[in-house]
């Protein structure tokens, strides 16, 4: 194996660690899809009618976003965000019993959040924690 071989393979193993994730900095955009695992929600009337103690049943659904916002450099970012969320209903329950019943829940809505990025933890990927207030 000579020299030449030996540098080159050095420098490939240590690139990883060179590539570390860098603050952002302006403008960006991003966008996501996820898992929306949505809890049993409460029924409270049915066309004026109380309907007390009754369940809805929801399968898990989906989300898709899409966020633009700006990087300050230093860790902190501030974005505007919009998401859809949708779930199909699994059946209601109630103290008579429970049935099937279909249909869907879908869920649309803006959000502002703040967040800062803990850069320099790890190397490929940076954590972050964030604050948000929105509407669906």
């Amino acid at each position: 194996m000579r020299i030449r071989d030996i540098l080159l393979a050095a420098t490939m193993a240590g690139l990883p660690l060179v590539a570390a994730a860098q603050p952002v900095t302006g403008l960006y955009i991003g966008t996501g899809a996820r898992v929306n695992i949505m809890q049993n929600e409460t029924v409270k009337s049915v066309n004026g009618a109380a309907t007390p103690g009754r369940d809805l049943e929801l399968n898990v659904g989906a989300t898709a976003l899409a966020s633009v916002g700006w990087g300050y450099g230093n860790g902190l970012r501030a974005e505007f965000e919009f998401a859809y969320r949708y779930n199909s209903l699994n059946g209601i329950s109630g103290p008579r019993g429970s049935g099937t019943l279909g249909g869907s829940e879908q869920k649309f809505g803006p959000m502002v959040n703040g967040l800062y990025d803990f850069n320099g933890l790890a190397p490929m990927f940076v954590p972050y924690i964030g604050a948000g207030v929105g509407y669906q």
